[in-house]
């Protein structure tokens, strides 16, 4: 039996790198690997490492310097594959940290990196320590029935909605980025949805938040939001729950983020059929309808299309 140490924080909070946490080892365990996993959220975490087999492989989650630091120090990073879900992309050129960074992975097993364009931002010298791997891994059906059971009525209502086009869009918290931006596009989502039913067309907008930090945005966001649910056309998931089966009956999953990294929402809404339409700011997969960022107007176009798609499909 192969054993391995999986190093990573693990849910809650859920997230794109927990949930590929909980899910990588419920894989390597249904293909018969002893499973030992070091929660980075525990204060003791290395004391937890010191206790693992000293011949585990070693799956560490995460590109955090300091982790690396002590996983070195305790002899394991030989045996340790890094995980870069973009990460990396925080070490910029010339720096210290980029530099320790590097001098980590020539010492580590190997890197793996959930996107081949990030290949690009390795050392031509190290690009035969890293391989690709999707983040995506699919969720265990058997338990969507637990899940049901903590939405609220309003989403359950929303999921059933047959006639009305089920739009998505899901964010950790109202968070701007560094040029002042409204990085998951939560307002541009609102007024997206906005348009399409003021042109009389049946449609109602999900957005799922790890917090809804209502307070904590503009007022003209939070005026736009208000007048959304008033209207009926807004609904609010708030806490930390799993997303993955709305995605199964939604119609259009809305990444609209000014930078981003994989998200798994995105490869999830891709599995179960729902259309993507996801910002140009990265590469992203192959299926995404992509629009310019920023271009609320294309954004319009392209959803417009999907939603008439949709119709003939119906009346077919």
């Amino acid at each position: 039996m192969d054993y391995v140490v999986l190093v990573s924080k693990f849910p809650p909070p859920l997230g794109g790198v927990t949930i590929f946490a909980q899910r990588k080892a419920a894989k390597l365990q249904r293909a018969g690997s002893k499973i030992n996993r070091v929660d980075l959220a525990c204060w003791y975490w290395p004391l937890l490492l010191l206790r693992a087999r000293r011949s585990s492989a070693l799956v560490v989650n995460t590109v955090n310097l300091s982790v690396l630091a002590v996983i070195f120090l305790l002899g394991r990073l030989g045996r340790s594959k890094i995980y870069d879900h973009n990460g990396s992309r925080h070490y910029v050129s010339g720096t210290l940290r980029r530099s320790l960074y590097l001098f980590f992975v020539r010492k580590s097993d190997g890197v793996v990196v959930v996107h081949h364009h990030l290949v690009e931002s390795y050392d031509q010298a190290l690009r035969d320590k890293i391989t690709i791997e999707s983040p995506f891994i699919e969720p265990d059906l058997t338990q969507e029935a637990d899940i049901l059971r903590d939405y609220p009525d309003e989403v359950k209502h929303f999921m059933c909605k047959d006639r009305e086009v089920k739009i998505v869009n899901s964010a950790w918290k109202y968070v701007e980025d560094d040029r002042g931006r409204d990085l998951y596009g939560i307002g541009a989502s609102v007024r997206l949805v906005s348009q399409i039913v003021t042109a009389g067309l049946s449609a109602k907008l999900l957005l799922a938040f790890g917090e809804f930090n209502y307070s904590d945005m503009p007022l003209s966001l939070q005026q736009e939001i208000d007048h959304a649910r008033d209207a009926g056309y807004l609904v609010i998931l708030d806490g930390q729950k799993e997303l993955w089966p709305v995605l199964r009956t939604a119609d259009v999953f809305l990444r609209l983020t000014s930078t981003d990294g994989q998200s798994i929402s995105v490869h999830e809404a891709l599995h179960f059929g729902c259309a993507v339409v996801a910002s140009d700011v990265v590469p992203r997969p192959a299926d995404v309808l992509l629009y310019r960022y920023g271009d609320d107007a294309e954004l319009l176009q392209i959803v417009q299309h999907i939603i008439s798609k949709r119709s003939a499909r119906a009346h077919a």
